[in-house]
């Protein structure tokens, strides 16, 4: 029943999947994220920042900036209901999305992973809602509780993410090279290796094996395609 109501959250019950499981050309979370490189290249290439950070942890930091767009969009929406009309709370929460979405792979220190990772729990953002919005509610602003349990739904469920990631990712493609996980996974791996004094000698060449990796799956999913 969580799993239905709040897409992301995790059962306490029963075994817990692997973190990634890992294929010839890129690793693919339990969280449905395609990361373009291997465990192999990771050591070839960041070594000493395995060796201090792991593997683990490093893709769920990159995770973390990843969904940070749908985290900080319901948090705004639902402070700027309290303040401003229903329309404007909701334009202002499409547009912190979409420009988030842009801009996030390349804003990537530890501290705000560290604070991207107190927004993003699932049951935290579900009981703040409900408190906030029975509050509304009570006080007869039936337009603001109607669009924060709306907001809610389309967020969690995806759906603004699919009207926004079309133009989010044309104007990524003018700042970044590598796809928005990759670009996660290479920005955590920097600021790891910046704040333990790890050497990163092979970063280039790290970068254009998930180039590389990307076009094949691009062209492999092409081929299937047809």
């Amino acid at each position: 029943m969580v799993g239905m109501l709040f897409p992301g959250a995790k059962s306490r019950s029963g075994p817990q999947p692997p973190a990634f499981v890992e294929f010839q050309h890129g690793m693919f979370t339990a969280s449905g994220t395609w990361f373009h490189t291997t465990r192999a290249d990771l050591e070839a290439y960041a070594p000493a920042v395995l060796d201090r950070i792991g593997i683990e942890r490093l893709i769920r930091d990159a995770e973390t900036v990843l969904r940070s767009p749908q985290a900080l969009t319901l948090w705004v929406l639902l402070g700027l209901l309290a303040v401003v009309s229903p329309f404007q709370a909701a334009l202002s929460a499409v547009l912190v999305h979409l420009g988030w979405s842009v801009l996030a792979p390349g804003l990537v220190t530890l501290p705000l992973v560290r604070f991207y990772r107190l927004l993003d729990p699932v049951p935290l953002q579900g009981l703040v809602y409900v408190a906030i919005l029975s509050v509304l509610a009570n006080q007869g602003h039936l337009a603001a509780l109607g669009t924060g349990l709306a907001g809610f739904v389309i967020v969690r469920w995806g759906l603004l993410a699919r009207v926004t990631e079309p133009p989010a990712a044309v104007l990524r493609r003018s700042l970044f090279r590598l796809p928005p996980p990759d670009q996660c996974l290479r920005a955590v791996i920097v600021r790891h290796a910046l704040a333990t004094g790890a050497p990163l000698a092979e970063l280039d060449a790290m970068e254009r094996r998930m180039l590389e990796f990307a076009a094949r799956r691009t062209k492999g999913r092409r081929s299937d395609a047809t």
